[in-house]
């Protein structure tokens, strides 16, 4: 009787792999073939990966010749500089890189936040520098409807003859007249019709808040077809801050300061 052959696979092996399994649906789809295929194919990629990791830790982390060396080649002889040891092992490095590109995302992060919180700190003074200004033109529209002109005189000073004043510093002026432009702005805004004169008083409140001194609010007449007309603007020193486009063509009577 011939001899059987011997099997490529030993029934002991088939037979623990078709433990609590039907023989009937090995062949069918996912079935114990499939699965076996796959279980294959992930054992030989892995094997295949650990090589390559070892070759490249190996490659990263061997000693290079120190010094200068020579290298010959068919268009003569070059020499170069090599360190003792150029490159760390592959592992290292990634995680030098995924730190570095970690602490990029990190610094980039903080600077959009910083950039969010400055703007927002910026927008938040210009609303307070707003709201200021509508306080002062408040309080001036007050003063001049609803208190006596004494109040005035007490709150703003004496009322003399227009005098010559002395020159204003170029910062405090520019940033004088950038405050001066902020209130003209807020009172077009507001509800009612806010008069010079209330412009005016609001201006020098404003100065007054932040120690300014100089501040004097000058008082003018012009004859128009035999009417009087009246205008009131605010001067720093000799320079008129707030309704001087109108002033040249008024005759100073007057000054309120201090």
């Amino acid at each position: 009787m011939p001899r059987c052959k011997a099997p490529v696979i030993a029934y002991a092996v088939l037979d623990q792999l078709l433990v609590g399994a039907d023989a009937r649906t090995a062949f069918e789809a996912d079935g114990l073939l499939d699965q076996l295929k796959k279980a294959l194919a992930e054992r030989a990629l892995n094997a295949e990966m650990d090589h390559l990791e070892r070759d490249l830790n190996l490659i990263f982390s061997m000693r290079w010749p120190v010094g200068h060396l020579n290298a010959m080649s068919r268009f003569g002889t070059a020499t170069g500089y090599f360190p003792a040891r150029p490159f760390e092992s592959y592992s290292s490095r990634l995680g030098i890189a995924m730190s570095r590109r970690g602490q990029k995302c990190k610094d980039r992060a903080t600077d959009v936040w910083e950039r969010r919180w400055r703007s927002g700190r910026l927008a938040m003074i210009a609303r307070l520098r707003r709201a200021e200004a509508a306080l002062a033109l408040v309080l001036a529209w007050g003063i001049v409807f609803l208190l006596p002109t004494a109040w005035m005189k007490r709150l703003f000073g004496r009322v003399d003859a227009p005098t010559l004043a002395t020159a204003v510093d170029k910062a405090e002026l520019a940033r004088v007249l950038s405050v001066m432009r902020r209130l003209n702005w807020v009172a077009e805004l507001l509800p009612w019709s806010s008069t010079c004169l209330v412009r005016a008083l609001a201006g020098r409140l404003l100065l007054d808040r932040r120690g300014i001194r100089g501040g004097v609010v000058r008082f003018g007449v012009k004859l128009d077809r035999n009417r009087v007309h009246a205008h009131a603007w605010l001067m720093l020193g000799p320079v008129p801050i707030l309704g001087g486009e109108e002033a040249e063509r008024y005759t100073p009577i007057a000054d309120l300061k201090r």
